[in-house]
């Protein structure tokens, strides 16, 4: 787990963690326990404090066809049962569950000689709709409230 600290104040805005420790900073800040039956780990997971908004990044890396593809269909599931942990809090805002699929260009958008951005296009549509955000290769910060 890392501290994200401004450095123009030198004020903590925030923690990013990994997988099994997203939990850790559930308990430890927010004082609350895993309302799901399952504990799923994220790939990376930014909280931010200024905004109150917890960023949940999931990578998916592919170089052919497979399950994946039915996969990233549970991101808005998985979302909502992120938000759940948050939603038990007796106060008012409630954090916020933003999801962030980052996905491997050269397959998602160049692979099966260029027809995948065609073929998963519909794919990036329908999580689009329902929240989530897209991004190839790399994120940028600004999306959690960072310059």
């Amino acid at each position: 787990m890392y501290e994200v600290i401004r450095l123009a104040d030198y004020k903590k805005i925030g923690y990013i963690t990994k997988q099994f420790q997203f939990y850790n900073v559930m308990k430890n800040e927010y004082g609350v326990e895993n309302q799901n039956h399952k504990k799923w780990k994220p790939d990376e997971v930014f909280f931010n404090l200024e905004t109150n908004t917890v960023f949940i990044v999931e990578k998916k890396w592919q170089q052919g066809a497979g399950s994946v593809d039915e996969k990233i269909f549970g991101f808005v599931n998985k979302r909502r049962l992120y938000q759940l942990n948050f939603n038990v809090l007796n106060k008012e805002p409630k954090p916020t569950v933003e999801f962030l699929a980052l996905f491997n260009a050269d397959w998602w958008l160049h692979g099966n000689n260029g027809k995948n951005m065609a073929s998963y296009q519909d794919y990036f549509d329908n999580l689009r709709i329902d929240g989530i955000k897209i991004f190839f290769d790399e994120y940028d910060y600004w999306w959690f409230g960072l310059k």
